[in-house]
Order: structure tokens, then sequence, then C-alpha cells
């Protein structure tokens, strides 16, 4: 009688078939202890305000421009667009580990590193300060015509004697007159001669700037040329009607052999064409001579919503300019345990899914959609559960309600502000039975994709909580812990079983449901009944040294314990 109660108590125990019922390991996953507050998705998630502090002298206003987020190729992967005091703000769900990645401001090409959370103060170098004199540019001669009829510089090629204009450094340039076709000067350290038969400029013994400004328009296409020889540098300057420094773009033109070029930024209403002479010792033959401005207006929004078609990634969608995503970089895998309050087999295979989200933004930067894609990895239950998502915002606290409509394989949950139900049972989903948690039941994952709208009154940093409930018992949630049971869960499960007053950990600090970051390979699965330490061996060490440690444990299965569904 005691051996038929012994069976009947761990068949209502399972949380899957009979494979299920494998003893977990001494010293597996159970015995594991960690902090009350241990992060059990292994990624960084972190909120940055950042704010772009011009150089001294430099009134810059970048208002509506976009600063973005790279990974280490350059791909943008995140944007904020700035407001009237140079000011954005990120939320980055990022793989853990090593990976760089940085701010990069388009307006004027510089790039900052991503340094920790909270507060990030990125300082724009004086371009002047930026300049190396370590090394001098090649001396290049270009042989231009000067019958150039759209050459917008007055006085292009020196012919004309220069009239000394000295308005000083510290305005940077910014006070002088615009389309009056006449050079301007800091200083009148500097001699007109002949070079090569032509009129020229030649650098005195001290810094030599000189410059004209130009009328342009946001979208217009600036390409800055002339004939030239030594250390000098070519710079284009935009502004606002207010004289307010949008962006700027220099080098040598040594490194623009088909002359400086830059794209006219939101706001822009007159550029700047600027030459720098480094050398403070007019060396021999240095010069510049027949400069050259050409605009070409280029500035098209095919869908009328005030971003240009060069920076609108749909330029003939009047409700949609900019994407971002969810994880930042990469895809989502959260894994699942289904025996809360009371504790499972730790093999964390009940339910596994992959989640890679979509956000669309319009010219403002709101929320107007986003796709969602969410394969159903495993399915290793005997108990039907449900999937479902929510929006909460950084304190993991309900959104006011901004979801709309969902279309596609999910629904949206009536029960729950901005909460959506992706399937009420696996089987809603799935296209044939399987589990992928054994070599005897497996398949391609099915994958859930769907598209959630937005009211657009919304754009702050969100956060997506992924969970699960009983499909026959609506208030049975399952949620990684950091986050709080819906106003559908039921509270009289809290504190029962293994739960510590509703938070999804045990007295341990132990999850029902954890989750990984990743942006190489693939998640493999346990197989049924082996614990979880079994099958990434290395996440012992990452959790027992408070993710410090082996923050690429999922790059390293026990391959005899896991199965690959990348192979179906």
């Amino acid at each position: 009688m005691k051996k038929i109660f012994v069976i009947l108590v761990l068949i209502v125990l399972s949380c899957n078939t009979a494979d299920d019922i494998s003893p977990t390991p001494t010293t597996g996953f159970e015995n594991q202890v960690v902090s009350s507050d241990f992060n059990w998705i292994s990624g960084s998630e972190s909120t940055i305000n950042v704010e772009v502090l011009a150089p001294a002298g430099l009134n810059i206003n970048l208002e509506k421009q976009q600063i973005w987020v790279r990974n280490q190729n350059e791909e943008k992967i995140a944007f904020a667009i700035l407001d009237e005091n140079n000011r954005g703000q990120f939320q980055l769900v990022l793989p853990q580990g090593n990976d760089n990645y940085d701010f990069y401001l388009p307006t004027t090409q510089e790039s900052w590193p991503v340094e920790g959370i909270g507060n990030q103060s990125l300082q724009l170098q004086d371009p002047f300060e930026q300049i190396s004199t370590s090394s001098r540019p090649q001396k290049k001669t270009i042989v231009k015509t000067k019958s150039i009829q759209n050459n917008l510089l007055g006085n292009g090629d020196f012919e004309t004697p220069i009239l000394p204009a000295n308005i000083g450094y510290s305005d940077h340039f910014s006070t002088s007159p615009v389309n009056d076709g006449q050079w301007r000067t800091v200083n009148n350290e500097f001699s007109q001669t002949s070079v090569n038969g032509s009129t020229a400029v030649v650098p005195g013994n001290t810094q030599n700037i000189f410059w004209q400004n130009i009328s342009v328009n946001p979208g217009d296409t600036v390409n800055f040329d002339a004939d030239y020889s030594g250390e000098v540098y070519f710079y284009l300057w935009f502004w606002d009607s207010n004289l307010n420094l949008l962006g700027y773009t220099y080098g040598p033109l040594s490194f623009f052999p088909n002359g400086l070029e830059d794209v006219a930024p939101n706001n822009s209403s007159m550029v700047t064409a600027l030459f720098y002479f480094v050398s403070y010792d007019a060396p021999a033959g240095d010069y510049v001579d027949n400069t050259f401005l050409e605009i070409t207006s280029n500035f098209s929004d095919a869908d009328n919503d005030g971003v240009s078609d060069d920076e609108d990634e749909y330029p003939n969608d009047p409700t949609i300019a900019y994407t971002s995503y969810w994880p930042s970089n990469g895809n989502a895998t959260i894994m699942y345990e289904d025996l809360w309050p009371s504790k499972g087999d730790y093999d964390f295979n009940d339910m596994v899914i992959d989640v890679h989200v979509t956000m669309y933004h319009n010219a403002q930067g709101d929320w107007v959609s986003a796709d969602y894609e969410v394969a159903l990895n495993a399915v290793g239950a005997g108990i039907d559960n449900a999937l479902a998502v929510r929006y909460v915002n950084t304190a993991r606290n309900p959104i006011p309600n901004m979801v709309t409509s969902v279309t596609g394989d999910a629904k949206i949950d009536p029960d729950v502000d901005n909460g959506i139900i992706i399937f009420d049972r696996p089987s809603d989903l799935q296209s044939s039975y399987y589990t992928n948690t054994s070599p005897n039941l497996t398949a391609t994952p099915d994958v859930a994709t769907f598209t959630v709208n937005f009211d657009g009154s919304y754009n702050s940093p969100y956060i997506l909580d992924f969970y699960i409930f009983r499909s026959d018992n609506r208030g049975h949630e399952i949620h990684v812990p950091g986050f709080s049971g819906t106003n559908m869960a039921d509270a009289n499960l809290y504190n029962t079983g293994d739960d510590i007053n509703g938070t999804y950990r045990t007295a341990q600090g132990l999850p029902w449901a954890l989750g990984v970051i990743w942006n190489q390979g693939t998640i493999q699965i346990p197989l049924e009944g082996v614990d979880f330490l079994n099958a990434y061996p290395n996440y012992g060490l990452y959790i027992s040294s408070d993710a410090s440690t082996n923050t690429d444990w999922y790059k390293f299965p026990n391959t005899n314990n896991t199965l690959d569904i990348s192979s179906f």
C-alpha cells in the first residue's frame, strides 16, 4: 500500500510525463543558494540617460536629432531622439559578456563607449582640439576648371583680395553674414600670393582660420573641395536659424579624394565652409586655392512625416520612421518550471520560448506597433500552460493602457492592462505534437507571429514580462523573479509550498523561470529529467559568482544531456 501511495504522489507532483520523475542530483540546482535579488535573466538590462555636452564656446542644439547605440559591427541597435536639452534615454537589453557597444551621434560622427547604467554625459570635443599635428597629410594638387558655375563660394579662386574681418575665435564664426560672398577670418596672419599662376592663400606663422557661410536646407548634400598643399583641415558646420550648431564634419582633404561631403541635418539653415591651417611655422609650399562648394538639393520627404527620406527607415509610410528591438541585440530565451508554488525537477524545459520583437516608432519616437516572433522551442510539461506577455515600466509596474489591437497568432488579454495572450494551450500553436525534450518527440519549433498596435500615447522605456499560467486555472501564474503576478494572479497561492511572499523565489532564492539574452549559437534544451546544472555545467559557477563569471555559460552545454533543436 505504501508503494502505491508513493507512486500516486509522484504522478500528482509530476510536471511532465512519466519520464519527468528522474531524481534531481544531490549536487544539483536545488542545492544552490543565491541572493534574494539575483537576476535570473542572464543579460544586461539597463536604463541609460544621456546628455550631449557641447565644447566651451559652442552653442549646440541637437533637439530632434538621433543618437544611436551601435554594436561591435557598428550597426544601429537602439536610438533616442534628443530633446531641447540635448538629452535622450535608452532602455537596453543586451547579451552579457565582453561585447563592445557605443553611442554614436550621426550629426558629428562622434562616438563614446556605453558604460554602465544611469546617467552618462557625452562630451563633444572641440573639433580644433581633435586635430593631431603629429602627422602631416599628404600634399596634393587638384587641377580644377575655373568655369564651374555651381560654385557657391564667392571669390573661390581668391583672385579678389580677402579683407580681414576679425570677429574672434570665441564666436566660432557663427555670427558672420550668410551668402554675401565674402571670406571671414579670425586674424590677418596670412598672405595671398601666386601659386602656379593663380592667386592662393598662404598661411602665416600662427593659427589661420577663414570661412564663408552659405544657405542650406535640411537633407541637402554639401560637397566642399579645393586645391591645396600642406597641413590644412576642411570643415563643414551646420547651423539652425538661431545660430545653434547642429553638427559638423571635418578632416584633411587627403582623407577625402572626392571632397569633404555631408548631409545637412534636420533644422539646418546655414553651412559654414571653413579652412584651418594647423601649422604654426608657415612651411614653404603650403597653400589653398580654387575653393569649391556645391549643394545638391536632394531633400525628400515622400510621406510628409517631417523626417527626410535618407533618415526615414520607412520613407513611404507616414506612421512610422524608426525601429528598435527587444532584446536590443540578439534574442531572448525563457525557460519555465511549472509546478509553482512547489519545486519542480529543475530541468527548466516545461516550456521554452525564443523571443525577438521589432518595435516601430513614428517621427516623434512614439510607439506605433511591434512585430513579435515567439518560437515554442520545447513543451516538456504534462500540464497545459498558456503563454502571455504584458508591458511594464522599468520599475516593473503596469503601464497605462496603450495597446489598441493585436493581429496574428495572439490576442489582447481582456483582464490584464497591456496584456497579450499568445496561446491558451501549446496545442493551439503546434502544427504537430512535439516536446523537444527527448530524442523521440522532436520537430521544428512552431513560431507565433503577431503584431501589437499602440495608441501613440507612450514612448518611455518598457520591459516585457513573459509568463505562463495554467490553461484551466487563470490565476495560477508563473513569472521570472523580479516580476509580480498580474491583477488576475491568485494571491492565495503566494507564500504557499516553496514560494516566498509571491516573489516566485524559494527560500534559497531559486526561480521557477530563468532566461538568457544571446546573439551567438543556439540555446539547447535540457533532456527530460536532467538537472539544469548537468545540462549547463558552467551555470552553477555563474550563479555562485553572483553572475560575475562564466557569463557565456549557455555556449557550453553538456551535449549528452541536451537536445540541439537547431538541427530540426
